[in-house]
């Protein structure tokens, strides 16, 4: 019998990103005991013991192909993800025709940032299994991810067509209907999502409405939103869709005490932290450390960034300067959320009782722009700004500038009118409420645009 042609990933890891936990590795295979026993301790969050398994295993029982392909998902576990991508390309030259090996290693590139090579392996998995409902979908992913929405679109409407019960293929439908500017077919898919039992229910509420608005239907979308605010006062998603939903609708007074833009975003200085002679000598220090520190890469694609560069989460100790800056921060924030409390306003009602602080760095070249995005995972954000290029005080061009409030042109519309800018002035931090739509305005300037995002994350 001809062997099938291997396919293989490169093994870079800077080209994996990604949180290994959630990784969905496509369907369980019960095989031989230790490949069980293996399952059962990945199942339970037992990966270094699952892993001792499948290296006895290999020695013993080297022609079980699920001995193969676990121990590749123990490895991304481990978050190894460079012996994890050897450990899929041996699994797949040894059992080329494996589908779970294939579903599994396609879904891993995905989650890797890799849609490229998940293409090309889904490829193979429907080759092996031309009609697999999970290569199809993992196909479909892959297209969407690397901009080839129409086909992704066929694949997803082929998947709800034979199994019309399962949510996901629907919200795979509507996400490739919506990047085909096909809205209102987008909505009637989330809507299948939800009518099969969608588990994120919300999530699915948030991108018809969104959808509506786009569609010039933000009333729909306001009724729609103020329903799921009633069953989930804290969803960011949603209050950040209501505010467009309230300005498009004409209520802008209304939209603009909801953003808290006036009460509850702020300018602040950093004071100097100990052990820093003035903030000209931290911020030096901080650009330096954030260029060096060995996360710091070019943007994953779906990030809304051009001529741009950052770093992963800094983590502490990583820096002894970054420690400083989590700090100061800290401070700083602390005082404004005292601030905050007075003004009454509603969104103080949501702030958790207990977070984790996230921080990161961007650094911005000529024309470098940051589009208008929110944070929907944190509560409270903000950023840092450590340098800016030359002419950033221009109050009319603003280049570098920051501006909250407006969101995506595709959802402010042509009359948009509230926002707020902010001067990124070296040595202040902005603070702002996480859901508040934000963005860079891009500059012409020499010199580079430094500045260190932060979130308040609940736990």
């Amino acid at each position: 019998m001809r062997r099938q042609k291997a396919v293989r990933v490169s093994s870079s890891k800077k080209a994996f990103p990604g949180n290994a936990q959630q990784a969905p590795f496509g369907r369980a295979v019960q095989g031989a005991n230790p490949a069980a026993q293996a399952n059962a301790a990945l199942s339970q969050g037992r990966v270094e013991d699952a892993l001792a398994i499948l290296e006895r295993a290999r020695l013993s029982d080297a022609l079980e192909p699920e001995v193969w392909r676990l121990r590749a998902i123990a490895l991304f576990r481990s978050k190894r993800y460079q012996e994890c991508v050897e450990a899929f390309d041996e699994a797949c030259e040894r059992h080329p025709g494996h589908l779970p090996t294939l579903i599994s290693f396609g879904n891993a590139a995905m989650v890797m940032g890799r849609a490229d090579r998940a293409l090309d392996i889904f490829g193979h998995a429907l080759r092996v299994a031309p009609g697999d409902l999970e290569a199809i979908y993992g196909r479909g992913q892959s297209e969407l991810a690397l901009g080839k929405p129409s086909e992704a679109a066929t694949r997803f409407q082929s998947l709800v067509t034979r199994a019309p019960q399962e949510p996901r293929y629907w919200v795979g439908l509507g996400r490739a209907l919506d990047h085909c500017g096909r809205l209102a077919e987008a909505v009637e898919a989330f809507e299948g999502a939800i009518a099969a039992g969608e588990k994120d229910k919300a999530a699915a509420e948030c991108c018809i409405a969104s959808l509506l608005i786009r569609l010039e239907r933000p009333a729909e979308a306001l009724a729609r939103l103020d329903k799921l605010l009633a069953e989930a006062p804290a969803n960011r998603q949603a209050l950040s869709l209501k505010v467009i939903a309230l300005g498009r609708s004409g209520a802008t007074a209304e939209a603009r005490a909801l953003m808290g833009i006036d009460d509850l975003a702020a300018d602040k200085a950093l004071p100097v932290p100990p052990g820093y002679a003035d903030i000209q000598s931290f911020n030096a220090a901080l650009v330096k450390a954030a260029k060096s520190h060995t996360t710091f890469a070019n943007p994953r694609p779906e990030m809304p960034m051009t001529h741009a560069r950052k770093t992963g989460n800094l983590q502490p100790n990583d820096a002894p300067v970054f420690d400083a800056l989590r700090a100061a921060l800290v401070g700083v924030l602390q005082d404004h959320i005292a601030d905050m409390r007075k003004t009454g306003h509603p969104y103080m009602a949501g702030m958790p009782a207990q977070w984790r602080f996230s921080i990161w760095a961007n650094v911005l070249d000529r024309q470098g722009e940051i589009g208008a995005h929110i944070h929907p995972g944190a509560w409270f954000s903000g950023a840092y700004y450590a340098d800016m290029p030359e002419g950033a005080s221009d109050p009319v061009a603003k280049p570098g500038w920051f501006e909250l409030g407006r969101p995506r042109d595709d959802l402010a519309g042509p009359d948009w009118q509230i926002s707020r800018f902010f001067e990124a002035r070296k040595g202040h931090l902005v603070l702002f409420p996480s859901y508040l739509y934000h963005r860079t305005v891009p500059f012409e300037g020499t010199g580079q645009r430094v500045s260190f995002g932060f979130d308040i994350v609940p736990l």
